[in-house]
């Protein structure tokens, strides 16, 4: 038998997990959207959402970061700009049933998000679809 590749087994070890979490909570009686309302009327997504967000801001006055007070705001705006980014994109136009293109990290903003290295000819365009 061929061995897997290591990206490979982590696709199929998550893979085995989803489908056994599934199993579990058909065991209890409860689907996936269940557990979804639950963490929403309870607050807990918000909880883990402020949480991980501030767990990202560590990251401007860690070790390695710079101190100054104009590169650490910077830093902020940028974690700001990357989350205003990803709740429009990923909470504002995400249903999969109506999928809608959209400017991930440029577009028409007056403040652009850059990526890493965007290349300031192309259009980076995200669209959240189903994969059935």
């Amino acid at each position: 038998p061929k061995s897997l590749s290591p990206k490979a087994l982590v696709l199929t070890l998550l893979t085995g997990y989803k489908a056994f979490h599934r199993f579990q909570l058909r065991m209890r009686g409860i689907t996936e959207d269940d557990v979804a309302y639950r963490r929403v009327v309870t607050g807990q997504s918000w909880e883990e959402f402020c949480d991980m967000l501030k767990a990202a801001g560590t990251a401007i006055i860690g070790h390695s970061s710079p101190k100054d007070p104009l590169n650490q705001a910077e830093g902020y705006r940028y974690l700001a700009r990357l989350t205003r980014v990803a709740l429009e994109n990923f909470l504002e136009c995400a249903d999969p049933l109506s999928p809608q293109l959209v400017a991930l990290a440029n577009g028409n903003r007056q403040c652009r998000v850059c990526i890493g290295s965007d290349n300031p000819d192309n259009l980076y365009l995200n669209a959240v679809i189903d994969s059935r």
